[in-house]
């Protein structure tokens, strides 16, 4: 399993979440090979990924007429 850090916050009209995980590309893939090759020795490579929910819209609506 790999390492996870969160940061959570609560926006004006949504509740977001950043995941961070330690990213390990494959080796068949040669740019990536050539990237990390390339990195100084003992660093670390995060893949973020952003989470957002947005809140539930308020009841403005009103049924005028059923047909």
């Amino acid at each position: 399993m790999t390492p996870r850090k969160w940061k959570v916050g609560l926006g004006k009209k949504y509740l977001y979440a950043y995941t961070k995980d330690v990213y390990a590309p494959s080796p068949n893939n040669l740019e990536a090979v050539d990237l990390v090759t390339r990195l100084p020795k003992g660093a670390v490579l995060y893949k973020t990924f952003v989470h957002v929910v947005p809140a539930k819209p308020e009841g403005t609506f009103k049924l005028v007429a059923m047909l």
